[in-house]
């Protein structure tokens, strides 16, 4: 167990999270594939979207919007599906934070943030579906350090 307050918080905080969208659609069982972006039939699909907005400098706030599109297998014992779910998380700037950093951080380490939320979003609407739920794949955390004014001296 770890001790009290021996965590410092980040100067980029998550301060509200959206459902966009949430879509569960049953598959006929003799169209089991999907055509993937490039034309191809694919099984076992996922794809995962993200996008965010330009920092607000009134607000000192943006947003970012994670999505993933997820269809079945093609066995014979699984019930295909495609699930699509997309959130969207905003995140406040603190002062201490560097501006010129805001940008790498919304586009790298932000929809790493949201990702959990998006993955519970799609167990959670697999499970009430009664189909097989999903375990959608990890990805490689980008690091990321600020940069102190004694490091850029």
């Amino acid at each position: 167990m770890s001790k009290d307050g021996s965590f410092k918080y980040h100067p980029i905080q998550m301060v509200d999270i959206d459902v966009l969208e949430i879509t569960y659609k049953r598959k006929e069982q003799d169209s089991n594939l999907e055509l993937d972006d490039d034309g191809t039939p694919e099984e076992n699909h996922f794809r995962f979207f993200h996008a965010h907005s330009k920092l607000n400098d009134e607000t000192q706030t943006f947003a970012v919007k994670v999505k993933a599109v997820v269809s079945s297998s093609s066995d014979e014992m699984v019930i295909p599906y495609t699930i699509i779910a997309e959130i969207q998380g905003t995140f406040e700037v603190q002062e201490s934070f560097p501006l010129a950093g805001v940008e790498v951080f919304a586009e790298r380490n932000a929809p790493l943030i949201l990702y959990p939320y998006l993955r519970e979003q799609v167990f959670g609407l697999a499970s009430r579906a009664g189909v097989e739920q999903p375990i959608l794949p990890l990805f490689e955390v980008p690091p990321f350090q600020i940069a102190s004014s004694t490091d850029m001296e």
